[in-house]
């Protein structure tokens, strides 16, 4: 009887070891690593949501660059001289002329981009000699002076009174043609009248230019061609 009852205590003991190994396994036991199928519908799916956002930044740079080219108009006006604000006004370019080239007559003025500079040629004379000065539209400096020996007995005289504005006269003349921008304009006397003439490219036109004469007194156009 003793014999059966160590039998019993030592098969009890077997299994409560059996039990207490087991659980301890199943506590570290690994997660389970995903099978290929998994890994590669996962792998899919990254792919495919990188590919959806990359369409979509295509997309979105497409109509960027769609946008900032829908209006070719509008970015050759932008080239035009009228669009520009200039420290140096037109009264001004006249004083540093005269201040440099003081007793002489002023002849003509013109104005456009030069050599990388917005600027001012005045031309003038006196009894026989011709001079021309070149003013930087930003800053008033003097880029270039020229003074030489010429026969100026058929010269003739701005009329500087009462002139409309340069901005006036671009306008009547960009007006006139319905497109385009200016590349220059130039004050000048014929027939003893003086006006302005404006030149525009004109971009319906294919480009060309077009010379459009505007009164400097009144802004009326007076021909162009």
């Amino acid at each position: 009887m003793l014999q059966n009852t160590s039998k019993k205590l030592l098969t009890g003991l077997v299994m409560l070891t059996s039990t207490t190994v087991l659980a301890a396994c199943g506590a570290n036991e690994t997660p389970t690593t995903p099978t290929p199928e998994e890994s590669v519908s996962s792998s899919m799916s990254v792919t495919s949501s990188q590919s959806q956002a990359d369409k979509t930044n295509e997309s979105s740079s497409a109509v960027s660059s769609d946008q900032s080219q829908s209006n070719p108009t509008e970015e050759s006006s932008s080239q035009g001289i009228e669009n520009k604000d200039y420290k140096i006004s037109l009264e001004q370019a006249i004083d540093i002329y005269n201040k440099t080239y003081p007793d002489t007559t002023i002849k003509s003025i013109s104005f456009d981009l030069d050599d990388g500079y917005y600027q001012y040629e005045v031309e003038g004379f006196n009894q026989s000699e011709e001079m021309e000065l070149n003013i930087d539209a930003m800053s008033g400096d003097i880029l270039e002076k020229e003074r030489e020996t010429e026969n100026t007995q058929n010269k003739t005289e701005l009329d500087l009174t009462n002139l409309i504005s340069p901005q006036e006269a671009m306008s009547a003349a960009l007006k006139e043609i319905g497109s385009g921008y200016v590349e220059e304009w130039e004050l000048e006397t014929k027939l003893g009248k003086t006006y302005y003439e404006v030149e525009i490219e004109n971009i319906e036109n294919g480009d060309h230019d077009v010379d459009v004469y505007i009164d400097s007194k009144t802004g009326e156009v007076i021909d162009k061609d």
